[in-house]
């Protein structure tokens, strides 16, 4: 058998795989370019070559139809390919083959793009055009031209680069590269060009237009040289991948013959471009911002609409942002998050190598995200009952507070970061805030008019003094429980929570929801979540107008002891722990099992989310408090706890200074921040009534009034963001998350190590350097995961919090980040505290998992007041700390400097070279200083006085 030629192999190639993919395929071929060859690969059979019968239309379309009976299996028809001379996609439509052609895959293939796709890299551009140029052009005579053309000797003098694809003719060229000594050769030059037009169809005459030259390089060192030939074989990749890319033909006129490429160069283009990002981004940026500058009418001109999903210039991200501010500006909120999605990825260029475009992107798409989330119709979705309202918040409703959250969370970050749309961002980030308000407002005033019309107490299914009885004593009837008592845990953080749970391969987590008691305070919540309820009635004791505690039988339940004993003394054991979150963070699984020994049920009270949001720092604080609870539930799980109930006793709404305005109620000691207490019943316009005994309370009657909105009551003071207490579905609806484990912890053989140091600070961002790897190259894992959820931390200080500000080469998530293992990554952040001073950081696993070895790092890093910026990483010197262990860690000599330092404030040079052992030791202390100074907890400054060194500690 005669051995195929390259365009005939080429095509043959095609075939193969577009039958393999999609069966049927009809091959329109209006000239009868390929009948030859049609017959041929008729002729030849099944082969393994080309293992797809092939049938051709020679004339008679009944003789083709019989032909294709014996390719039926009775049920289908197998792949095959059917060859159509002299029909087009419309004259197909005529005859007895329509029915195969709407069930196959078309296929129509040009002769002179077959020849030019076959060649790319095989011969010129300008050779190709030669020989489509000439006369009766057939392919016949194309595979013996360029078989020819291969076969001849190398064209030209200077090397032969012909196994050199793109990328790698590339970094032949740039700095170091192979090549990249040898530009001084003309050959090399010519042989360099011949074979970038080969793979790409460029030529060295491409930036004349532009430049107006006959070449690119005429001066200039041979590496010079070779980097800017280089740079202009790379340009052209560029503006290859922008022009194919746009949703419009180019206005430059020179970038027009770039439309018209063959599809094996413009893929070779566009894969040379995604390498310079990937492998060369430095570059990529210098030789992107060069031809940014050549193309002003595209950059002129250019629309969001315009761009495609690429964006290979720096214009293009900017022109896109632009628009996605300008779509939430006009409320088109989906149109706004597809750009920000687009732009919040991983392999997302510009906004990776702009600092501060990460997080314009990412302020830009939760915005968007809460916009799409507001229901604008009807408030509640028509709930008519508070089973279906509590069913509409937990489908729809809860989303839009996750939304809102998670943007407020994220809007501290605006704040630090100087871009040009910085303005505009806010302005619709505020405008954002108005729309939440407006939906927030109409929802609960919705949902009062249903208890109003129902009342206010649900069915004892989702009534909140139910859940003990319920659910928690069965459980713990059933094998040990942990019950987590979560102050201030709201419903859409408990779905998060639940969610992430459920990422766990052993675990059943159920998620359901409940309506808290009236008024949402902890005083109530807290203590209706132990077995208090009698005849479902609660005894609830009144004093000064405020609710101090439930009876239950003859105990007053007013607290966590009180509540722990009622809990005890209901599901028996011999004992029923009782801690904290922090608490239980601080042991490990062993002293753990010792603690639950031969009990039933261990209580877990965890305050975090409550007291950070009454504090004002809750938005800072709430995702990490998350991931505490589930660093808890992974301790217990590990201790041998199988089976947990977590639950809250109220949540709460959201305010901010543009939305919050508060209601006047009587005088202002009156009201708390959403509900007041009364012993006479006053119904006012705006406010919304309930009496004690239509919530189910025995004992002195009273009555509970709320807003009927979203908004605080006037107390005269600084409303808070922070508030919770009335009857919104935020504060309301509880999450009650039972997790079922199906076997005992264990099974997990992998372990990893954090490796992390301090980075170069960026403005008024610390930066840390760090990577996760494998503790042995033994380890597995039967997950398989390649990614890890890390936290990071302060170490000492007072109440220090840090602030994540953005990451390279890792994805900032909700309180923390997720990096991949083996890949180094940066990280950028602030710290703030009460007081000034200088701590080390810690990066950890977010459950706290044995099998994460955490890492300290050696340099610490200055706290800053919260009350005043940031001032910039190497700020001002904070007091001395006491902390010898930071001494210990520094090698011999340099720690008897620094201890002198700490001890005395200032040492000359002549008493340090005496400290350290001698000149050469000095000098090495000084190469070194940068490094050694990030360990301790003060700055430490060099004066020069009267020729003399001095280092002087930094809070003199």
């Amino acid at each position: 058998m005669t051995e195929l030629g390259p365009v005939s192999a080429s095509l043959e190639a095609e075939l193969r795989e577009l039958a393999r993919q999609h069966g049927i395929v009809v091959w329109l071929d209006n000239e009868g370019a390929y009948t030859g060859f049609a017959d041929r690969l008729r002729a030849r059979g099944v082969t393994d070559a080309f293992p797809i019968p092939v049938r051709c239309l020679r004339g008679s379309y009944l003789e083709l139809m019989l032909g294709l009976e014996d390719l039926e299996d009775g049920v289908a028809m197998t792949p095959l390919v059917v060859h159509v001379p002299g029909h087009t996609e419309d004259s197909i439509a005529e005859t007895p083959l329509f029915e195969i052609y709407r069930a196959g895959r078309r296929y129509r293939r040009a002769l002179p793009t077959l020849i030019r796709e076959a060649a790319l890299g095989r011969a010129t551009p300008e050779g190709i055009e030669r020989f489509l140029a000439g006369d009766a052009v057939t392919l016949e005579g194309a595979d013996a031209w360029l078989a020819e053309q291969e076969q001849a000797p190398q064209a030209g003098d200077g090397p032969d680069l012909s196994a050199l694809g793109a990328e790698a003719l590339f970094d032949a060229l740039a700095a170091g590269g192979t090549l990249a000594t040898q530009l001084d050769q003309p050959a090399v030059v010519r042989a360099i060009w011949r074979r970038a037009g080969a793979l790409l169809g460029v030529d060295e005459a491409w930036e004349a237009p532009w430049d107006g030259t006959d070449a690119v390089v005429r001066v200039g060192s041979s590496i010079e040289r070779a980097q800017a030939v280089a740079d202009s074989i790379a340009g052209w990749a560029l503006c290859v991948e922008f022009v194919h890319d746009l949703r419009r033909l180019p206005m430059d006129e020179r970038l027009a013959p770039l439309k018209a490429l063959p599809r094996p160069a413009v893929l070779a283009c566009q894969k040379l471009a995604g390498h310079l990002r990937a492998r060369h981004p430095v570059l990529y940026v210098g030789i992107a911002d060069d031809h940014e500058a050549k193309l002003e009418i595209e950059v002129k001109h250019a629309t969001a609409a315009d761009l495609g999903k690429i964006d290979t210039f720096r214009f293009e991200d900017r022109t896109v942002l632009g628009a996605a501010l300008d779509a939430l500006g006009a409320g088109r909120f989906d149109e706004a998050y597809g750009y920000a999605t687009a732009r919040t990825t991983a392999d997302s260029f510009w906004p990776q190598v702009v600092r501060g475009r990460p997080v314009a992107w990412n302020l830009a798409r939760l915005a968007a995200q809460l916009g799409r989330a507001v229901d604008v119709t009807r408030p509640l979705g028509g709930a008519r009952s508070l089973a279906e309202a509590v069913e509409w918040y937990v489908a729809t409703g809860a989303e839009v507070d996750a939304a809102h959250r998670q943007l407020e969370q994220a809007r501290p970050q605006l704040a630090h970061f100087e871009i040009e749309e910085a303005g505009v961002l806010r302005e619709r980030l505020d405008e954002l805030r108005g729309i939440y308000r407006g939906w927030a407002d109409r929802v609960a005033h919705a949902f009062n008019d249903v208890c109003r019309a129902e009342g206010f107490l649900p069915a004892a299914a989702l009534q909140q003094r139910t859940l003990f009885d319920d659910v928690v004593a069965p459980a713990a009837a059933e094998e040990l429980t942990a019950y987590f008592l979560v102050d201030g845990l709201r419903f859409e953080m408990g779905a998060q929570l639940a969610a992430s749970l459920g990422d766990s391969k052993t675990a059943d987590v159920v998620l359901k929801a409940r309506l808290a008691e009236l008024p949402s305070v902890t005083e109530v919540g807290m203590n209706v979540l132990a077995p208090v309820v009698r005849n479902g009635k609660l005894a609830v004791e009144v004093k000064d107008d405020r609710i101090v505690g439930i009876r239950a039988g003859t105990a007053r339940i007013d607290g966590p002891r009180a509540r722990h004993r009622a809990m005890h003394e209901r599901v028996g054991g011999a004992t029923c722990p009782s801690l904290s979150l922090e608490e239980l963070l601080e042991r490990g699984a062993t002293p753990l099992r010792q603690t639950i020994a031969r009990a039933k049920l261990v209580v877990i009270h965890c305050e975090g989310i409550d007291k950070a949001g009454e504090k004002g720092v809750g938005l800072a604080v709430f995702e990490r408090e998350l991931q505490n609870l589930r660093a808890g539930w992974r301790l217990l799980y590990e201790a041998g706890v199988r089976s947990f109930v977590i639950t809250a006793d109220h949540g709460f709404l959201l305010q901010d200074e543009g939305t919050r305005d508060p209601k006047a109620h009587g005088k202002l000691t009156d009201p708390q921040r959403r509900h007041v207490l009364s012993s006479q019943r006053r119904d006012q316009t705006g406010e919304v009534t309930v009496g004690s005994a239509d919530l189910g309370y025995d004992g002195t009657a009273f009555f509970v009034v709320f807003p009927e909105d979203s908004a605080p009551f006037d107390r005269g003071d600084r409303a808070k963001d922070f508030v919770h207490g009335g009857n919104s579905l935020q504060e309301r609806v509880i999450p009650v998350i039972t997790v079922r484990h199906r076997h005992a912890a264990g099974g997990e053989t992998v372990s990893y190590v954090v490796e992390a140091r301090a980075g170069a600070p960026v403005a008024t961002m610390h930066c840390v350097q760090a990577r996760v790897v494998p503790a042995s190259q033994t380890s597995l894992s039967y997950g398989g995961s390649a990614d890890l959820e890390l936290v990071l931390e302060a170490v000492g200080g007072t109440d220090v919090q840090v602030e994540l500000v953005d990451a390279r080469e890792a994805q900032v998530s909700s309180g923390g980040l997720v990096a991949t293992v083996g890949k180094a990554f940066e990280v950028f952040f602030r710290l703030s505290g009460d007081t000034e001073d200088r701590v080390p950081v810690r990066l950890r696993h977010a459950t706290r998992s044995a099998a994460v070895t955490a890492k300290l790092t050696e340099e610490r890093f200055q706290v800053v007041l919260r009350t005043r910026s940031a001032p910039s990483a190497g700020g001002a010197p904070a007091p001395v700390a006491s902390a010898p262990d930071w001494l210990a860690a520094l090698p011999a000599g340099v720690r008897e400097v620094f201890g002198h330092l700490a001890a005395h404030g200032s040492i000359n040079e002549d008493e340090a070279t005496r400290l350290l052992g001698g000149p050469r030791q000095f000098r090495n202390f000084s190469l070194h200083l940068d490094e050694y100074r990030t360990r301790a907890p003060f700055a430490v400054r060099v004066d020069v006085s009267s020729g003399t060194k001095c280092y002087v500690r930094g809070d003199l």
